[in-house]
């Protein structure tokens, strides 16, 4: 009997830009090959860009296909949270907006 695939925890810090989202993509795709849940720990970022947003987004939609679970590791940093405001994934205030769970912890 083959051993379950592992928990695991991806870790990005610093710039989470254009210049460094390939290498996120990279293990993004390695962990959801290889782990039964992902999560990701962004309490380190220190800039974020629509490509990083991206990136998650896409990898959160490929858990979903391949049974991966897939969480943000509360709390976030204050960069990825300017950011998910800004592109309208998350409200400040007001009704949530779809998804907002997923970004918030509160899945």
């Amino acid at each position: 009997m083959s051993d379950p695939k592992p928990q695991t925890t991806l870790v990005c810090d610093g710039p989470a830009t254009i210049a460094s989202v390939e290498a996120v993509c990279n293990r993004l795709r390695e962990a959801l090959q290889t782990a039964s849940a992902i999560e990701v720990d962004c309490s380190s970022v220190t800039e974020v860009d629509v490509c990083f947003l991206q990136a998650l987004l896409s990898a959160r939609m490929v858990a979903g296909r391949c049974g991966v679970d897939l969480r943000m590791r509360q709390p976030i940093a204050r960069a990825l949270r300017d950011a998910l405001e800004r592109g309208g994934l998350i409200a400040e205030r007001g009704n949530p907006r779809p998804g907002q769970d997923f970004w918030t912890g509160k899945v």
